[in-house]
């Protein structure tokens, strides 16, 4: 339970802290095959499952050009599907509630949202905020944009540079840790790549 709590405290404080800018994480993986991706994962200020159409461009640095790579526009799935597994139940669940009149409830409902959105895949990707970007090549470096497809493409936020390889763990920055009784506080600089 603590850690839930202590979860839902650090998407509360990401989600204020962003508040009022869409944010886009991004990470790498490798298949069932071994071909390497890139997720692509964004949450909106206004609403952690909103109603957007999104376009997501991506660009080869140093000197590429945008290029769509999403052949439809990702939306959040109907609730009146028949998918049969539990992340899809979740996401029905939490769209299907009533939401709460009480400011606090609501935001503690949105940030559990979000924290499955950034821990579950099927769930994101329900909920239109996950895309798979199966066409880049290894050790090349991209960034990516999202975009509103209802609204002439016009740009939502733009993601941090990111080079293609698995075999490493990002290094944080300025990490520092203090005592304070019974716990240990973790702080670090804000960067784009951690939520």
């Amino acid at each position: 339970m603590k850690k839930i709590i202590f979860a839902i405290i650090i998407l509360a404080i990401a989600i204020n802290a962003n508040a009022q800018k869409t944010s886009i994480a991004l990470g790498c993986k490798k298949d069932n095959s071994g071909k390497i991706m890139v997720q692509i994962k964004f949450l909106f200020p206004d609403k952690v499952i909103s109603d957007k159409q999104i376009n997501i461009f991506r660009k080869a640095l140093p000197t590429g050009n945008w290029e769509k790579i999403t052949s439809s526009p990702l939306s959040k799935a109907a609730t009146n599907e028949k998918f049969a597994d539990e992340d899809y139940d979740n996401y029905k669940s939490f769209l299907n509630r009533k939401p709460s009149a009480n400011a606090e409830d609501e935001n503690n409902a949105q940030a559990m949202a979000g924290l499955y959105i950034l821990d579950n895949n099927k769930f994101a990707q329900y909920a239109g905020c996950y895309f798979e970007d199966k066409s880049v090549e290894e050790g090349k470096t991209y960034q990516y944009k999202i975009s509103d497809a209802n609204n002439g493409d016009k740009e939502l936020a733009q993601s941090i540079a990111i080079e293609v390889k698995t075999n490493y763990l990002p290094i944080l920055s300025a990490l520092t840790a203090i005592q304070k009784k019974q716990d240990v506080q973790l702080i670090w600089d804000d960067q784009a790549k951690y939520f």
